[in-house]
């Protein structure tokens, strides 16, 4: 039977450089989500909608954690060995706590009103303009347009209050639309609010379906290339040292690795959809150029879970992979060999994941 996930309808993920890049429906018309506003382009006319996105504070992004790495791991090249194993620890405790990170969870926004000019802030503009109008032999004038600026301050307050009140209720009643929408787990409002959680220039999960309250996500994970080939030791003397990765040690961190990135996803999806009550994701990595400079994607770890399922879970403390196994409700992942080393997932035994790597487009710099 294989993994189960359910994509939307006419689905395709564009994953290049700058990120995922979801588009949804037939191709004259397409909601894209992802590295950049959301938004809605028809090949009606030039017309483009955007709705106003977000929800309450957010921590970093998955994205934002890959960069982190990327920098922790990158600086190891070219350094003496005493930044190395200066650096060393710094970038695997990047990999073991990926998924720490915190979501505060969206809440229905209330806008406030915004500020308008003070009393006296006015006061001083009209007070400029009678000195810039009327020089210092005419005093009669002066006196005179200094007696209406009371009056015109007054009415100039109250016009700009009505305004940021009608401004206020405008945007208010946007975001009370976006929010019945989010709450109801319409599928459009959903994907348009996940986009926005996980925009960013590197950003590497997208949502590709959402079914009542179950979502399907989709995540980019690095290659292992990005883990560290050495690791910290000590001489016979006690001094710090390097010593090269087994085989072993490697894949162990690139699993820890990328189940750090899943659970970071699947937090982050939680706390922007509070009504969503079950996750299904796929974690995939770009394969190697074929014969013919072709680059494609391969799915890594798959793995579901219910909203209930991750309560109580003890983030500082538990492993990524301990998570993974205790709290998912399926989970596929293949190591082989006595190397542990994480093999792709056979697409042919999980058709909806075949789905899924159909849909996706590696843009190359190539």
């Amino acid at each position: 039977m294989g993994f189960s996930m359910r994509m939307s309808k006419g689905v395709r993920v564009r994953a290049s450089s700058r990120g995922l890049r979801v588009s949804v429906g037939p191709r004259a018309a397409r909601v894209h989500f992802g590295t950049g506003r959301a938004g809605i382009s028809t090949g009606a006319g030039p017309l483009t909608v955007y709705a106003p996105l977000g929800g309450g504070g957010r921590g970093t992004s998955t994205s934002s954690a890959s960069r982190q790495l990327r920098g922790a791991t990158n600086g190891l090249q070219g350094s003496s060995k005493a930044e190395q194993i200066r650096a060393l620890p710094e970038a695997i405790q990047k990999i073991l706590s990926l998924h720490h990170e915190d979501f505060t969870v969206a809440t229905h926004p209330q806008i406030p009103r915004p500020a308008v000019p003070s009393a006296d802030t006015l006061a001083q503009k009209y007070e400029t303009q009678v000195v810039s109008q009327f020089n210092i032999l005419q005093r009669r004038q002066r006196r005179e347009a200094r007696a209406q600026i009371p009056q015109l301050v007054e009415t100039e307050r109250q016009q700009l209050i009505a305004q940021a009140e009608a401004d206020r209720q405008e945007l208010q009643q946007a975001w009370d639309s976006f929010w019945t929408g989010l709450v109801a787990n319409d599928p459009a409002t959903v994907m348009a609010a996940l986009g926005a959680a996980f925009e960013d220039n590197e950003a590497a999960a997208a949502a590709v379906g959402v079914h009542g309250d179950e979502l399907s996500l989709t995540v980019e994970v690095p290659g292992i290339d990005v883990v560290p080939t050495r690791m910290p030791g000590t001489t016979a003397a006690g001094n710090p040292s390097l010593k090269k990765a087994t085989k072993t040690e490697l894949n162990d961190l690139y699993l820890l690795m990328v189940s750090g990135y899943v659970l970071v996803t699947v937090k982050e999806a939680l706390a922007t959809a509070p009504a969503i009550g079950s996750v299904h994701i796929v974690a995939f990595r770009q394969t190697r150029p074929d014969a013919y400079g072709h680059v494609s994607a391969e799915a890594v770890l798959a793995a579901s879970f219910t909203r209930g399922s991750l309560t109580g879970i003890q983030w500082q403390t538990a492993d990524a992979i301990q998570i993974l196994n205790d709290a998912s409700t399926e989970l596929v992942c293949i190591q082989q060999g006595a190397a542990r080393e994480l093999k792709p997932i056979d697409p042919g035994a999980n058709p909806e994941i075949a789905e899924l790597l159909a849909a996706v487009d590696v843009e190359t710099n190539s």
